[in-house]
């Protein structure tokens, strides 16, 4: 049995065999890269909303403070997240619990140190900027 679909023809199976492909496009897709079309587009979106409701000025200021809040993210993870990763599972349970323990001193430390730098930056902006 044959009938028109568009301007070509096909046969009913080959419809079949479409739709068939089509109700098993969701087991198929890649949904690693369809999270990071999501993420993407929503920080491309968020940041062009920003960009427009805050202005040139402060849209630049909101970007430089981000690249610092990235940075230190950054350091972070390389000085302390990387290290106990890496390093910790390596240790029999004794051992691990004493680097766990002082893993979690270093983290402290970086977090204090984060937190006062920040407030000293803060600071210093608003004096200056405002």
């Amino acid at each position: 049995m044959m009938f028109m679909l568009g301007n070509t023809r096909r046969s009913s199976s080959e419809v079949l065999a479409r739709a068939w492909l089509l109700l098993q496009a969701p087991k198929l897709a890649n949904w690693a890269l369809a999270d990071q079309i999501v993420v993407s587009g929503s920080n491309f979106l968020s940041n062009i909303f920003l960009a427009r409701m805050l202005g040139i000025e402060e849209f630049g200021r909101y970007v430089l403070a981000w690249a610092i809040v990235t940075l230190v993210q950054n350091l972070q993870f390389s000085t302390v997240s990387s290290i106990m990763l890496s390093i910790g599972p390596k240790h029999d349970a004794e051992a691990a619990r004493y680097f766990y323990g002082s893993m979690f001193v270093h983290q402290a430390i970086f977090g204090a140190v984060s937190t006062a730098l920040t407030l000293a930056g803060g600071v210093c902006c608003r004096r200056r900027f405002f």
